[in-house]
């Protein structure tokens, strides 16, 4: 199923989680992959950005009302000392919402002018 083609938006955002929930590694394209996929679904910063960064994804959980980020075993964190699993910050999934960039948005079904998903954490 194409994501992107699903006109309820609640049913594209399941499907887009549906698709992210298998990618364990941030993927690392070629300049081929980028120009194989369609120019509809390409904006300009995704034309001029190759690839990604490699590093294994993190995974998110709630437990009871707490969220937890949970890093998999050979990963960076690992690596510092520091616990697999810890709590996520309000600070942290801040920053990670402001980074999704407005084609993301819209890709998930959002409105990024009416409703960002940085607009669903609370800042003074």
């Amino acid at each position: 199923v194409n994501a992107c083609k699903l006109v309820n938006t609640k049913k594209r955002l399941q499907a887009v989680m549906l698709v992210c929930r298998v990618k364990k590694r941030c993927a690392v394209a070629d300049s081929d992959d980028t120009a194989a996929a369609p120019d509809q679904y390409q904006d300009d910063e995704a034309k001029k950005f190759v690839g990604g960064c490699g590093y294994l994804q993190p995974r998110y959980f709630v437990e009871n009302t707490v969220m937890y980020v949970s890093f998999p075993e050979g990963g960076e964190e690992e690596a510092s000392g520091q616990d697999r699993k810890r709590p996520l910050a309000a600070d942290e999934a801040l920053t990670i919402f402001r980074r999704i960039s407005t084609a993301d948005v819209e890709r998930m079904g959002f409105d990024p002018k009416i409703n960002h998903p940085a607009n669903l954490i609370l800042t003074h």
